[in-house]
């Protein structure tokens, strides 16, 4: 079970941390997504297409930034 979510899961995982990198070095959300669809990274099963506003999810998202609920997973 876990030789096919493990080696998933790592890409999702570096991708994120790169996202993040991104936005804090003054990237736009634009300019993330349009990278990430350039790339052809899959934002899912069916699409590779990025937009600001799935960007901007991953970034509000309290699971990775943290919260009273969540540690933090991205410093």
């Amino acid at each position: 079970m876990f030789n096919t979510i493990i080696p998933r899961m790592i890409p999702s995982i570096i991708l994120r941390i790169s996202l993040f990198d991104a936005y804090i070095a003054g990237a736009s959300l634009k300019a993330i997504a349009e990278e990430l669809t350039g790339r052809k990274i899959p934002y899912s099963e069916r699409t590779d297409t990025w937009d600001k506003a799935r960007i901007a999810r991953i970034i509000d998202n309290a699971k990775y930034t943290g919260d009273e609920e969540y540690d933090s997973i991205i410093d």
